[in-house]
């Protein structure tokens, strides 16, 4: 099996959804730190330029979005699932709202209110 491998930043909530499931499915995975701005000249020729974290690597297999490694995860390990059949549509309609719609409401917030102590 190819070495599963995390490119991310400490501080990224999308990262810590990645590894929060690696830890459901207790898969064996190492991280390489990217800056949290660019450039990063490690990560961006294996993605074409692709700007977000984080993003996996299996071998020579880039995937990029947290939904599309999530996927990726259970369909390559498939037990225990992250989700059941029966609840996958709603499941991910969730992590949609609050990848854009929450998220994006939460960040403008903080930034708002707690800008200057934020790096």
């Amino acid at each position: 099996m190819a070495e599963i491998v995390l490119h991310q930043y400490a501080t990224s909530p999308y990262a810590e959804i990645v590894r929060t499931a690696f830890g459901v499915k207790g898969l064996a995975w190492r991280r390489v730190e990217q800056p949290n701005i660019m450039p990063r000249p490690y990560l961006t020729p294996l993605t074409g330029g692709y700007r977000r974290i984080p993003v996996m690597q299996i071998g020579a297999d880039i995937y990029c979005d947290t939904g599309v490694i999530l996927r990726e995860i259970d369909r390559r390990f498939p037990d225990p699932p992250l989700t059941s059949a029966q609840a996958s549509g709603a499941v991910w309609a969730m992590r949609n709202w609050a990848e854009r719609a929450w998220f994006a409401a939460t960040v403008a917030i903080v930034f708002g209110a707690r800008g200057e102590s934020v790096p």
